[in-house]
């Protein structure tokens, strides 16, 4: 398999030595396949899969007996990739990352600590935790065309996204969902975008679709969201709830948002299904261009106290929002959203690699 700075034109033996060689700005291109290392701090690089996904895992366990774990936890016991600086990570895929309950049990895929973060046609999966994001205020994270699943220690603590109190948070045209006993994104962003994305809870205990549980700037639009029969709590989106005050400016918007809710009727016990408003100050959520199935209209009319919500009737017909049997519902789209190149494209990469090869010197 080839790992190719192709910046420098440099060949490398293992991807963790690639990354200690590269300088910032540089681009590392992994033909795909599995890497198993540990893999150290990675700054201000790109890292991009080439033909297909790269693999990476933390080691495998050698000589491995009955109950024991495939991969060991990473010796940062933290993360199988910690990213500080603007680092771009793209037709990747991250799994088996576990940590001690002494270490905090939540081995992640992705641990952000510095700088701005891009992720792109990746699949995170199979983790404590798919992408843990400490607070770094006025700091961007963008997730696009990628995939998180089955990530949580079913904990109830662990989440398929979390990102800490950082300025903005981007989800665009993923698929997000089987969180394990945790939310499928939770966000203390100051302002949180979710657009074109499926979430889904599948069978999985999933938590919160979405949970903003300090409030701030959030806009959900032309997003899917199914609300799993399993949930542990009835609504799809959280806001507010664990600040007291919520952030100023505190404003939720959705548009064009499909919920599909899935759980008994009975679970809701009379509150609104769909946005569990908790924020302090009260700020009733904007909704207009609605499908809801199996959610009735007289649902969408309490706020969290069971008391009609202020402003607008969000069964106004002016407002565009459907209220339809869950019968009528559609079939979930489980597709994957990541853009693997077509042989062609991936054919004229490795030509570039090979010619990147005779250009330079190994590197060991």
């Amino acid at each position: 398999m080839a790992i190719t700075n192709v910046t420098s034109g440099a060949i490398y033996a293992t991807v963790s030595a690639a990354i200690l060689g590269a300088a910032p700005g540089d681009v590392i291109q992994l033909s795909a396949g599995t890497y198993s290392e540990d893999f150290p701090l990675i700054k201000d690089i790109t890292i991009e899969g080439v033909g297909g996904l790269a693999r990476l895992t933390p080691t495998l366990t050698v000589n491995p007996q009955a109950g024991d774990p495939l991969y060991q936890p990473p010796a940062n016991a933290k993360a199988i990739l910690v990213t500080q600086g603007a680092v771009t990570l793209d037709h990747l895929e991250l799994t088996g990352a576990a940590v001690s309950a002494a270490n905090g049990g939540n081995g992640a895929g992705i641990r952000y600590e510095t700088g701005s973060l891009t992720i792109t046609n990746s699949h995170i999966f199979g983790n404590q935790e798919g992408l843990l994001a400490g607070a770094n205020p006025g700091a961007n994270i963008s997730i696009d065309h990628s995939e998180f699943d089955h990530n949580g220690a079913e904990d109830g603590y662990t989440h398929n996204i979390y990102v800490g109190d950082i300025g903005t948070l981007s989800v665009t045209n993923s698929y997000i969902h089987d969180a394990l006993g945790g939310h499928e994104i939770k966000s203390r962003a100051a302002s949180t975008f979710v657009t074109g994305t499926r979430i889904q809870d599948g069978l999985a205990d999933s938590n919160y679709a979405i949970d903003l549980p300090d409030g701030g700037i959030a806009v959900i639009a032309n997003t899917i969201i199914q609300k799993g029969v399993n949930a542990p709590n009835f609504a799809g989106i959280h806001f507010g709830g664990e600040a007291f005050p919520v952030y100023d400016p505190s404003a939720l918007t959705l548009t064009g948002v499909t919920y599909i809710n899935l759980l008994d009727p009975a679970a809701t016990q009379g509150w609104n299904p769909l946005v569990l408003d908790q924020t302090v100050p009260y700020f009733a959520p904007e909704m207009t261009g609605l499908t809801l199935y199996g959610v009735s209209a007289d649902e969408m009319l309490v706020d969290p106290s069971g008391l009609p919500v202020s402003g607008a009737a969000y069964t106004g017909t002016a407002l565009g929002n459907s209220f339809l049997a869950i019968g009528a519902a559609p079939v979930f789209d489980t597709s994957s959203p990541i853009d693997i190149p077509e042989p062609g494209t991936a054919l004229l990469l490795l030509g570039a690699l090979l010619a990147a090869r005779l250009r330079s010197r190994r590197v060991s």
